[in-house]
């Protein structure tokens, strides 16, 4: 908890003091450290692990992933793409049930 306030008191500092500068930073820098970011918390040995699972949970795995990546966040797990979770989940729900 201790580390926690102190790294919140910090960036308050750095916003407070130092982004009057910020704004000669280029946003292709600012960008790549955000890919550095995103790659450093993907945990790909994770995602390698589930797609060895079903088919049906790797393919909702799979629009999921690649809709979030190329349009939004919303669109992925909103209403376009709620008639393949519906199909998917019902195959889920049938196997797991044993019918």
């Amino acid at each position: 908890p201790v580390t926690g306030i102190i790294h919140a008191v910090v960036l308050l500092l750095i916003y407070l003091f130092l982004m009057p500068y910020a704004v000669y930073i280029p946003l292709s820098c600012l960008a790549a450290i955000l890919v550095m970011v995103a790659y450093n918390m993907s945990e790909w040995r994770t995602f390698k692990y589930l797609l060895r699972g079903d088919r049906s949970d790797v393919a909702v795995l799979l629009i999921t992933f690649f809709l979030t990546v190329i349009v939004d966040l919303t669109v992925a797990i909103g209403s376009r793409n709620r008639s393949l979770r519906k199909t998917c989940d019902a195959d889920i729900f049938n196997r797991s049930s044993g019918k």
